[in-house]
């Protein structure tokens, strides 16, 4: 054990007032290993705020080849730029664990 709250850290940061005023447009949704959140050229719609596994970003070469950009836990969110204007994915991201 890490000592850390269970849940998402990001979330957990926040006071208590503006928890609760983001937790009410909030859905707990769990996600099977595999579950693609987005693909490229996707547009990102949806923020999920990670509170137990982790998401992976893959990014397909030209070759056909992927690489892991990225991998976010509990610390972290995927779509965040959804938060700011309309955007299109890039690369894949993909619940892992």
């Amino acid at each position: 054990m890490n000592g850390l709250p269970p849940g998402n850290r990001l979330i957990n940061a926040l006071g208590a007032g503006d928890r609760e005023a983001l937790l009410q447009h909030c859905t707990r949704s769990e996600f099977s290993q595999g579950f693609v959140f987005f693909e490229p050229g996707d547009e990102i719609e949806q923020i999920h705020f990670i509170d137990s596994g982790i998401a992976s970003s893959v990014a397909v070469l030209e070759d056909g080849r992927t690489v892991e950009t990225v991998m976010i836990g509990p610390e972290g969110l995927t779509g965040s730029a959804a938060a700011a204007v309309p955007h299109r994915a890039f690369t894949d991201r993909t619940s892992v664990v």
